[in-house]
């Protein structure tokens, strides 16, 4: 170790303390900056003598998430949080399965449900509803209808298998 008036250099330096556990181990908690091997150095972060975050010749971590330059992710990659804005979760062929991009678009069910920044969506597949509305039309568990009244002007019945048009001056 050599001390100067305006620097440390030290092979290993640790700032914290050892705490004790329920099983009365001594253990640290602090922040170590040195080699943790004969290949390497870093600094790492311990509470309770766990490692909570670190940066290493092998990669960084904090709290259970790699950090690499363009984001964090899970140990198995299949969640980041990218530096863009944007989250996307994979599948373990590395294929994106939903994704909230900063540009307001969202993907979801892998590609098959888009949402695009002007507010409009595509939807794969069947789309099943028994209530709602659709460009003014009503939805309910057997019809689609004009209006919410019994004798709206258009009522398309699949329960009761009928067409019904109504206008109240005919």
């Amino acid at each position: 170790t050599s001390i100067g008036s305006t620097y440390l250099i030290t092979p290993k330096l640790f700032v914290g303390k050892k705490v004790l556990t329920e099983e009365d181990l001594s253990v640290l908690t602090g922040v170590y900056i040195g080699p943790d091997s004969d290949k390497g150095a870093g600094i790492y972060g311990l509470k309770d003598g766990v490692d909570v975050f670190h940066i290493n010749e092998e990669g960084a971590m904090i709290g259970g998430w790699v950090i690499a330059s363009g984001g964090i992710k899970t140990v198995d990659g299949t969640l980041s949080l990218l530096s863009d804005g944007s989250i996307i979760a994979s599948d373990n062929e590395n294929q994106a399965v939903w994704g909230i991009y900063k540009t307001g678009e969202a993907t979801f069910a892998k590609g098959n449900v888009q949402f695009h920044a002007d507010g409009s969506a595509e939807f794969k597949g069947k789309i099943t509803s028994s209530e709602g509305t659709i460009a003014g039309w009503i939805i309910d568990d057997e019809a689609i209808k004009s209006s919410t009244q019994t004798n709206s002007y258009v009522h398309l019945n699949a329960a009761g298998q009928y067409i019904e048009l109504y206008n109240n001056n005919i």
